[in-house]
């Protein structure tokens, strides 16, 4: 898959943010730019959850493991 397809919906294609930072088919900078994507995306939905929207998904811990993720590849959450 391309990245471009790849960076669409990070979600949709890895099952943790730590399948990527452990993939050997990705840099560092494409790995950096996928988990601030699903990072966003998470923030966007944690969001929507306060206004009122229903969730079945755990946010907060998703959130998580992406902070884990970027802190392992040297990065600081939050956009850049």
């Amino acid at each position: 898959m391309r990245f471009e397809e790849l960076l669409q919906d990070p979600r949709a294609s890895f099952d943790s943010p730590a399948q990527i930072v452990n993939s050997k088919d990705l840099n560092k900078a494409q790995k950096i730019e996928l988990l601030r994507r699903w990072e966003y995306d998470v923030e966007q939905l944690q969001a929507a959850e306060g206004e009122g929207m229903d969730s079945n998904r755990n946010e907060g811990e998703m959130l998580q493991k992406l902070i884990d993720a970027l802190h392992c590849l040297g990065e600081r959450p939050g956009p850049k």
